[in-house]
């Protein structure tokens, strides 16, 4: 099979962070933010260093059959100098975290298929309104129709908490918030010679539960409710073996079943977003896609302005050593505005990460990301920062040992001041046992 081939292979049916060494927060904490899918830039001729097999730490899991079973338990004490997420009534608390995880999968020659179960349960010592008990189930399948063609299928069912470093949020409304996603995916890809197609149908609907004041009292967020329908196609060809060019069109329909307050006519839209861009994997150098386009999202009410501005997406992977991963992203988007009486705001973001192999066995990370929210109709900004650290210690194949620490900050700037301030100091040391 060529390396083209493999890495459509790959990307079609991914292992989850959670239960490939990763972080279960990246999985368990997604954003509303929409993103525009990257095309798959992996053509096997660089591999991070936590993309690295191990295999005298690699979990083995339990083989039933045909299939791979990999239990894992996670369990977590922290503290936050912050818990409410808000500086004009700072405080601090300490936490424990208990993450359960299973994934069953194939291992089929062709086709597959997988499920994966993750648990977030969260408890607070002296702040009960910031326990939560989050999680998701997905289920995944890969028919391989031909060696040129790939159908794959996934659904989801996932209980999220919201954070106003991911989302714009009003920090003593909503930060208690948590909503319940349901969503369901058709992927097919298309891989012969130098080009690649893909074609993505997807359909997601959120349910928000109500929100919990900090001082005990509840309020409906119906009116945030809403499903998303939304198509994608990806058309790929290569120039030389490293190289290829991309074009990108994404059109969706977002639709909101209830009124916003005062009977007015809430945010549906339909959205369109055309990018173009080059994506390459140089062997010992670096690897990533980059590509610029045009969005716009029409609201069909006559309250909200239409929103259009450039897009941009890119993900670069440099490979300074074999020892060390290094990696930048950058993104501006337009998205739903959910404070004020706006109808969008543009989502600026810049991201780097540093994996670092001290030892085969103890992993160094560090993370930093810039986020600017700049509303179309007030005279608004919102600034987040974060910063974090990490060292994973993996001690055998089935007991590790992971210290993490982390800072965040959300600014509100300009004439109108959404959200409020929050500035929060965070750590934590766990321990994980996996089959």
């Amino acid at each position: 099979m060529k390396p083209w081939q493999r890495a459509v292979l790959s990307s079609a049916i991914g292992t989850p962070a959670v239960l490939a060494g990763g972080a279960a927060q990246a999985q368990l904490n997604p954003s509303l933010i929409r993103t525009v899918v990257l095309p798959d830039f992996s053509r096997d001729r660089n591999q991070g260093v936590t993309e690295r097999a191990r295999p005298d730490f690699d979990a083995i899991g339990v083989q039933v059959g045909s299939f791979l079973i990999n239990p894992q338990l996670s369990v977590a004490t922290g503290a936050t100098s912050n818990v409410l997420l808000t500086d004009a009534d700072r405080r601090g608390d300490i936490y424990t975290v208990y993450e359960p995880a299973l994934r069953v999968a194939s291992n089929w020659s062709v086709h597959r298929i997988a499920l994966d179960a993750v648990g977030d349960i969260r408890r607070y010592a002296s702040t009960p309104a910031r326990n939560q008990d989050a999680g998701y189930v997905n289920a995944q399948g890969r028919l391989d129709v031909s060696q040129q063609i790939t159908v794959v299928g996934e659904g989801q069912i996932s209980r999220v908490f919201e954070s106003p470093f991911s989302d714009d949020l009003v920090v003593n409304q909503t930060y208690f918030s948590h909503f319940t996603r349901s969503s369901a995916s058709m992927r097919g890809i298309y891989a012969s010679g130098r080009l690649r197609a893909t074609a993505i149908l997807d359909h997601s609907d959120y349910s928000f539960a109500p929100i919990r004041f900090t001082d005990g009292r509840t309020g409906s967020q119906s009116f945030r409710d809403r499903t998303i329908d939304r198509g994608t196609a990806i058309a790929e060809y290569g120039v030389t073996p490293t190289v290829a060019f991309y074009a990108q069109a994404v059109y969706d329909r977002t639709r909101y079943p209830n009124l916003l307050a005062g009977n007015l006519a809430n945010r549906d839209s339909n959205g369109t977003t055309v990018i173009g861009g080059v994506s390459f994997d140089i062997a010992g150098l670096m690897r990533g896609a980059a590509g610029i386009g045009y969005t716009s999202r029409n609201y069909l009410a006559a309250r909200f302005n239409d929103a259009s501005g450039i897009s941009l997406q890119s993900r670069l992977d440099f490979f300074p050593t074999e020892l060390t991963t290094v990696g930048v992203s950058l993104q501006r988007q337009i998205q739903d505005a959910n404070l004020g009486n706006g109808s969008a705001f543009i989502d600026n973001r810049i991201g780097l990460n540093v994996d670092h192999e001290l030892l085969r066995n103890l992993i160094l990370s560090a993370n930093a990301n810039r986020i600017r929210r700049s509303y179309f109709e007030n005279d608004a900004q919102t600034n987040v920062t974060q910063a974090g650290a990490s060292a994973r210690f993996q001690m055998t194949r089935s007991l590790s040992f992971d210290l993490n620490t982390s800072y965040g900050a959300v600014v509100p700037v300009g004439g109108l001041r959404l959200g409020v301030k929050s500035t929060e100091w965070r750590g934590q040391v766990s321990v994980r046992i996996r089959r």
